[in-house]
């Protein structure tokens, strides 16, 4: 397990600002949780089908290979 901080460090920055915009709850929470993979933290965060970028964009991330 890993902490959200760390998942979403692997994100890349255009990513991260928009995982960030995204992000309706408390952030400090969020990357205190801890997360058992990248896609649980990519899951955990919103729901994918009411962003600007949508469900197929979000899918497509949280299944990328990670370290």
């Amino acid at each position: 397990m890993e902490t959200c901080s760390y998942w979403f460090s692997l994100l890349s920055k255009k990513e991260q600002k928009e995982f960030r915009e995204n992000v309706k709850g408390d952030w400090e929470f969020l990357m205190e949780h801890e997360e058992e993979d990248f896609v649980g933290f990519i899951g955990c965060a919103f729901i994918w089908d009411r962003t600007p970028q949508g469900h197929d964009y979000w899918r497509e991330i949280s299944e990328r290979k990670v370290v």
